[in-house]
């Protein structure tokens, strides 16, 4: 059912307006092992609490930005995603994240000209 097909990492810092609205830039490093394309996708993200209960949050995220490709093969291109997830609070300020992402990156040349990915994330927070 669930085929393990890319391994993606990222890091950003951001702000969080009175517990409900968080904005944040990123970076990160993607690679699809099945078609041997790496991407390091610079993005801006917007993220809204649905519920925040002593801490923990339920929320939905979208992000938009820029995909830089390491090599000719392909030229750079435009990244997307939209995610909901989960931040369940911990002690000394880290908080654990669970989320579930929709991934596109825009790849002139490619299969459609995109690369569409769903991806499972474990995470966490420091502040």
């Amino acid at each position: 059912l669930i085929e393990p097909a890319a391994i993606f990492l990222r890091t950003g810092f951001g702000y969080e307006f009175k517990k409900r609205v968080a904005i944040s830039f990123n970076a990160g490093f993607d690679y699809h092992w099945n078609y041997a394309v790496s991407a390091f996708p610079t993005y801006g993200t917007i993220k809204y609490n649905i519920t925040e209960d002593e801490g923990d949050t339920f929320f939905i995220e979208g992000s938009y930005g820029k995909m830089w490709r390491p090599s000719s093969n392909y030229p750079d291109g435009k990244y997307y995603s939209f995610g909901i997830g989960s931040q369940v609070a911990g002690g000394d300020r880290w908080n654990t994240i669970l989320r579930l992402d929709f991934h596109r990156k825009s790849i002139y040349g490619f299969e459609n000209n995109r690369l569409d990915s769903v991806s499972l994330g474990i995470g966490f927070s420091f502040f």
